[in-house]
């Protein structure tokens, strides 16, 4: 053997010893983090980062019922069921968890639409298309260990069979003497069974995740129907209602193919008060990253005035075409109401004036066009928490509740003699035009009468004073 054959040698053995420490270094690191040794590749201390009803993605749903999965490890079956059913980090909204064991059979689901042993708990349940999704996921996680499966199902929040993603995967703890499977799902917010005008409309539009649901059902719109529907997007109350529309520009062009009132233009010279050239960094963000938002000041046409806005902006190919697909929403002059809570999470004094405030400013601003938000969005209407608006006349022109619907002068009173609609008139009419007012009426949560407190705004609409208000059960 020559010498330098035995140095190649020599170096392929270190070269060999090397591989070998560094493979026993890499199993004792591998053994020292059970997360990883037990096949965990997910961070549980962050599934709650956000709002886990607005849970829009696969990969965040798998992470969330594998966390659910370790919880159950955690605490044991009893304890995990409370949690599933009352804990919010794990129950929001349409976002709930559900167990079911190998032959099909519901354990639980925290969801409260079935039950064991009801009526619909049949491991042959179909949904509306006739699919037998609890077949499915009994396959899925007894085949393949863990998977998606896509159906029909009523959504809680909305009260509609709508189309719907679950996850589910085997669980290691038998529940009792029964294997069990673990699950969620979220209801997709642009999918073509999820984007019918009574659910998704300009006049619903109010948060970033409206927003962007509202987008994508116009590209939907337009992958169906082509450039046909163009004329829809441009002139139908359904895309564009006060301050909420839908824009359409060329992406080489940069001019306005649907625009409310810039159409047929060329839009890329446009700029903010900053010089912004915001229309060029909508182009610049579409073709680079494919979707995402724009922050610059625009002329709101509800208002007549250059507010600021914040447009969400995809890139749509349409007959080989690409194109900027948008629409934005102007920020309340009041930045409080950036952080405004939903009617379902109000619950001082404090809250309740913000909250309040807040429809009163939207109100003045949109308009008429306010009031289908306020009827109708989960961020104005929770249970016993709503928004109602009443005129001079001390009629309600918002109300969404049946009881004492008829309740329309100002002569009327509640079950102790209160002139309850003739005080939130005078509240409304005062000089600081803004105050509580107390009275009995009916808690929707309840079903009981009970003693109430609003906080009234008064708002100038179509030429006269209204009263904007909002109460709470209990409040001292």
């Amino acid at each position: 053997m020559t010498g330098n054959q035995t140095d190649r040698t020599m170096a392929n053995a270190i070269k060999r010893l090397g591989q070998s420490i560094a493979a026993a270094i890499a199993l004792l690191m591998l053994m020292a983090v059970p997360s990883l040794a037990t096949g965990r590749d997910y961070d549980c201390e962050t599934v709650s980062i956000g709002r886990l009803g607005a849970l829009q993605t696969r990969a965040a749903l798998a992470n969330f019922v594998r966390c659910a999965e370790q919880h159950v490890s955690d605490v044991g079956w009893t304890q995990a069921e409370a949690d599933f059913h009352n804990d919010p980090k794990w129950k929001d909204g349409a976002m709930y968890l559900f167990a079911l064991d190998t032959d099909g059979y519901l354990i639980f689901s925290a969801g409260g639409l079935s039950a064991p042993g009801d009526a619909n708990d049949s491991p042959d349940r179909v949904d509306a298309d006739g699919k037998m999704h609890r077949r499915r996921m009994v396959y899925t996680a007894g085949m393949f260990g863990s998977g998606f499966v896509t159906y029909r199902f009523g959504n809680p929040v909305t009260g509609e069979s709508s189309p719907k993603v679950s996850y589910v995967m085997s669980v290691r703890e038998p529940h009792g003497e029964r294997s069990a499977i673990l699950g969620a799902g979220f209801y997709p917010t642009a999918a073509p069974g999820t984007c019918s005008p009574n659910r998704v409309r300009a006049s619903l539009v109010y948060t970033r995740t409206d927003v962007e649901q509202f987008v994508r059902c116009a590209e939907l719109e337009l992958k169906q129907r082509g450039l046909v529907a163009l004329h829809d997007l441009g002139s139908n109350a359904r895309w564009q209602s006060g301050p909420i529309y839908i824009f359409l520009l060329g992406h080489l062009s940069l001019d306005a193919v649907v625009h409310p009132s810039l159409e047929g233009q060329y839009l890329g010279g446009l700029v903010d008060s900053t010089g912004f050239e915001f229309v060029k960094e909508m182009a610049a963000i579409t073709a680079n990253y494919g979707d995402g938002y724009t922050y610059y000041e625009f002329t709101n046409p509800a208002t007549g005035a250059t507010e600021p806005k914040i447009s969400y902006v995809r890139n749509v190919k349409i007959d080989g075409f690409d194109y900027i697909l948008g629409a934005g929403l102007y920020v309340a002059a009041d930045k409080a109401c950036l952080d405004m809570p939903v009617a379902r999470d109000v619950d001082t004094r404090a809250e309740l004036e913000l909250f309040v405030s807040c429809a009163a400013d939207m109100v003045a601003t949109r308009g008429t066009n306010a009031f289908d938000l306020l009827l109708n969005h989960p961020t104005w209407i929770e249970s016993s928490t709503y928004i109602f608006v009443v005129n001079q006349q001390c009629v309600s022109i918002v109300y969404p509740l049946e009881y004492r619907a008829d309740a329309n002068a100002c002569s009327d009173v509640d079950a102790d003699g209160t002139l309850f609609n003739q005080n939130i008139k005078d509240i409304a009419n005062s000089e600081e035009g803004k105050g509580f007012t107390s009275y009995i009426w009916q808690n929707p949560a309840t079903g009981k009468e009970e003693r109430k407190t609003s906080y009234i705004v008064g708002v100038e609409l179509d030429g006269e004073i209204v009263a904007v208000g909002a109460g709470l059960y209990g409040l001292e």
